[in-house]
């Protein structure tokens, strides 16, 4: 009776974590991906070396976030 009742955990366990996983997925997509050079905002990569600026949708940040010091973050506002 007790692997029956831990069996019977594990799968509501694995059947909320599906469905808070599809809501996530159904809620965070991020798309409209354009990428530039940040120069000049020409279309396409940067060439190897130079900053680039990626404009999408489906990001959750409020106001403007700007880099805090000289040298450029891998992680803004939660985003890497």
């Amino acid at each position: 009776m007790a692997r029956k009742v831990k069996h019977v955990k594990q799968t509501m366990v694995a059947i909320l974590t599906l469905q808070a996983l599809l809501l996530f997925a159904l809620h965070a997509q991020i798309a409209n991906i354009f990428v530039t050079n940040a120069a000049g905002f020409q279309a396409g990569l940067p060439p190897r070396g130079s900053i680039g600026t990626i404009f999408c949708t489906g990001l959750i940040v409020e106001g403007v976030v700007g880099a805090p010091g000289s040298s450029l973050p891998t992680n803004l506002a939660g985003i890497s």
